[in-house]
């Protein structure tokens, strides 16, 4: 898989058996965000994570990543937005993220929908 500059402090805790679980059960169902202004990744940073583990691995590629001549992995990336500052950009970042919003780690089982507060 290509390499994708990633945001330089990303904050988030990922809970990568969830988010490897997933992938293999539905494939990548949402798309990695890149800012353009940066070059950098800003949405996406586990399954980008557990997507060059499973390439690394020989494994097949999951749903809707896409494979290149060279057999490189060419996972979904929306392109597009251009933050305005490193400040909106990892505004953007915090903002976008659902666990941080929630104020939890791991958001939602696959198989019982998202965890509501209480």
């Amino acid at each position: 898989m290509r390499e994708v500059p990633r945001t330089v402090r990303n904050p988030e805790e990922h809970d990568l058996p969830a988010i490897r679980a997933s992938i293999e059960a539905f494939g990548v169902v949402v798309a990695s965000e890149l800012d353009e202004r940066t070059g950098r990744l800003v949405v996406g940073h586990g399954r980008l994570q557990i997507l060059k583990e499973m390439a690394a691995a020989g494994e097949s590629p999951p749903e809707s990543v896409l494979i290149a001549d060279d057999g490189t992995w060419l996972p979904p990336i929306v392109r597009g937005w251009s933050s305005r500052s490193d400040a909106d950009a990892e505004a953007y970042l915090t903002a976008n993220n659902p666990h941080h919003r929630e104020g939890q780690l791991g958001g939602a089982d696959a198989r019982r929908g998202p965890r509501r507060r209480t």
